[in-house]
């Protein structure tokens, strides 16, 4: 997958922005926003922005979590998804969302 490398992080001029450690801009969370909504559409964008902010860690934890996953044997894996729906519901999620982003 390609993506901008290396850890991101809350710009330190604007807090609804995603750079990376180099200061290049990823992402602009802040869009318009009210007065009228008492602060909720601008609190809103800057949670938008710190789970952003996260997304290359996330990634890299879900691609551990994938190698891991192919490496158990497939005895097993069947054993612990007809036991456990939920877990199957799950793994398959993941599995979609590897395809998706082309892990």
């Amino acid at each position: 997958m390609k993506y901008t490398k290396g850890k991101w992080r809350i710009c330190s001029f604007a807090e609804g922005h995603v750079e990376n450690e180099d200061g290049r801009l990823v992402a602009a969370c802040m869009g318009y926003s009210t007065n009228a909504d008492n602060g909720d559409h601008r609190k809103e964008n800057i949670a938008n922005a710190k789970l952003i902010s996260k997304v290359p860690e996330i990634n890299e934890a879900l691609e551990e979590f994938n190698i891991q996953l192919n490496k158990l044997k497939a005895d097993y894996l069947t054993l612990m998804m007809i036991q456990y729906p939920e877990f199957t519901n799950s793994i398959n999620r993941l599995r979609t969302l590897f395809k998706e982003i082309e892990l």
